[in-house]
């Protein structure tokens, strides 16, 4: 989580726009399936796990992903940052 907040903060510093998405084991099944899905996830510049499963089939795989980081926490966080920073 501390990471993904850090890393939306330099997005948000760089003032561009940019797409995050959050994987879960059912929209991991769709990128199998679907190319475009897939292909529009590996545009993504901030990808999260927003599901358990995914952390530990990641983690078997021997991927690092230290967290899952779900969605409406991370929208949370966010808003708090934009309170301290004074952001709109």
């Amino acid at each position: 989580m501390d990471e993904t907040v850090a890393r939306c903060r330099q997005l948000i510093d760089a003032s561009r726009p940019v797409q995050h998405v959050v994987l879960n084991a059912g929209k991991c099944v769709l990128m199998q399936d679907e190319p475009d899905v897939r292909a529009i996830v590996a545009r993504c510049e901030v990808i999260n796990a927003d599901g358990q499963s995914v952390v530990w089939a990641a983690r078997f795989l021997g991927l690092r992903v230290p967290e899952r980081v779900a969605g409406i926490d991370l929208m949370g966080r966010l808003i708090g940052l934009c309170e301290s920073e004074g952001w709109p």
